[in-house]
């Protein structure tokens, strides 16, 4: 019985596509929020708090993308300030 019920929930999974991966990545995310809203007091889930890490990770968001260019054309550099810059002047553009 317990195999049947097992195969059901692989199937499931199948059946919707999800990558459990992506499930424990979110799960710890939650994890983590909460923790940190325990540990602050109910002060990280607020509004403001949330807007304020938005606009810091703004640029190390736009540096990623730029990197994401140089790893998937198997290149190594090591300028990753130049890269940030340009990245920055091509979306302000």
């Amino acid at each position: 019985m317990d195999n049947s019920g097992e195969k059901r929930r692989q199937n499931l999974l199948q059946t919707l596509e999800v990558d459990t991966r992506l499930l424990g990545m979110i799960g710890a995310f939650v994890i983590l929020c909460i923790a940190f809203d325990l540990i602050t007091g109910g002060r990280f889930l607020t509004p403001r708090n949330i807007f304020n890490l938005t606009i810091q990770t703004v640029s190390v968001a736009i540096m990623a993308t730029g990197m994401v260019f140089v790893i998937v054309t198997r290149n190594i550099d090591l300028s990753v300030g130049s890269l940030l810059a340009t990245c920055s002047a091509v979306m302000a553009m």
